[in-house]
């Protein structure tokens, strides 16, 4: 993708004025940069400039194009993500644990290291069992 679709999609977001609103001039210049595509860019601009389209419907079909997903779509990938990293860490933190202790002759069952610390955190609050969430 060379930068001169991106400067043309520029350009097209200047010359729209405050005719069309901030987010599709972000629109546009996103779009420019997945695709490279400056007929597409051009006619996704050209769309939105209409006024009373339907912005959404246009976004889709053009969305559908570029591979875009939503952002609540890639908000739950980034979640997901973040949350596979913590228990990687969780794991290489509970065998440094268990080095450290196996060092100093403290023996603890492999299940009680392998106990989510949530669950340890409330039992130790004096929690019963019943209300641990889960």
């Amino acid at each position: 993708m060379g930068s001169a679709v991106l400067e043309q999609a520029a350009g097209m977001a200047l010359r729209m004025g405050d005719a069309v609103p901030l987010a599709d001039k972000e629109y546009i210049l996103q779009f420019a940069l997945r695709t490279g595509d400056r007929e597409l860019t051009g006619k996704l601009a050209s769309e939105l400039a209409v006024p009373g389209a339907d912005k959404e419907a246009v976004r889709q079909r053009f969305g559908v194009m570029a591979g875009f997903m939503p952002g609540w779509i890639s908000g739950i990938e980034e979640l997901l993500a973040a949350l596979e990293m913590y228990r990687a860490q969780e794991g290489k933190a509970l065998g440094i644990l268990a080095e450290i202790n196996s060092a100093y002759g403290i023996g603890l069952p492999g299940e009680t290291a392998r106990e989510p610390l949530q669950e340890k955190a409330w039992r130790y609050a004096g929690k019963p069992e019943e209300i641990i969430p889960r």
